[in-house]
């Protein structure tokens, strides 16, 4: 069944023009339809009638959806070609991610226009949406404005995690990942396409980062990001 994140005014659940068109012109979805509706972190089994270029949704039931981690997962993605970005917002939302924060690494090959970043943002929140909708998520993942490595600040009570193949001092993702019940929250750092330098290695382990391997291949940064999400999903679900 379709499913869409709605917003309210006065006590209704509205749609967007888009959400709307895709609904009655895509899906062809007749009058009296059903269709979910996600707000406010619940899903909601709803009808919808319309009346010329107006609709109405009544809701039917409350539905029993949960499926969001169990702890917020942050991911400090590097900036990488559009196309590869673009991948990884997309699977990172599928795997549960909570916020998405886009960063700039000396050796990013993808320089940053200001001029460009709302369009971006745009798209990337666009790709949000239908992520989350189309892998049942019960709220939308954030996607944060971009920042600079060394603008990344994590509290205590975040695990936090880089995935780095050069330190002779990595640790195993598994053991680092048996201490995630003592945090409330998950941060990861994944770099770009020609990898940290050593100034950036040492700054995150200086703010508590630790540097674990992800295999004795050497993954590409997009690689990387899903391997990684998709291992905490997997240890988070049991």
């Amino acid at each position: 069944m379709q499913r869409y994140f709605v917003s309210k005014k006065n006590d209704k659940f509205i749609l967007t023009d888009l959400d709307l068109h895709h609904i009655k012109d895509v899906m062809r979805i007749k009058s009296n339809g059903e269709i979910i509706c996600v707000y406010d972190n619940k899903s909601y089994l709803c009808t919808i009638t319309y009346n010329n270029s107006a609709y109405d949704i009544k809701i039917l039931n409350e539905c029993d959806n949960d499926v969001e981690l169990s702890k917020d997962v942050i991911l400090y993605q590097a900036v990488i070609k559009n196309e590869k970005f673009d991948l990884v917002v997309q699977k990172a939302c599928e795997l549960g991610v909570k916020e998405i924060v886009p960063t700039i690494f000396e050796r990013s090959v993808v320089k940053v226009d200001n001029k460009n970043i709302e369009n971006k943002l745009n798209r990337y929140n666009k790709i949000i949406k239908e992520a989350c909708e189309q892998s049942h998520r019960q709220l939308l993942a954030n996607i944060r404005p971009f920042i600079n490595l060394k603008d990344i600040k994590e509290d205590d009570d975040t695990l936090k995690i880089m995935a780095y193949e050069n330190n002779n001092d990595k640790h195993s993702l598994k053991n680092v990942l048996s201490k995630i019940d003592n945090y409330k929250k998950i941060a990861i750092v994944i770099g770009p396409e020609g990898g940290f330098t050593i100034d950036e290695v040492n700054y995150l382990l200086s703010i508590g980062f630790i540097s674990v391997s992800l295999g004795k291949r050497i993954l590409r940064s997009e690689t990387a990001s899903i391997a990684l999400l998709a291992i905490i999903a997997s240890y988070l679900e049991g």
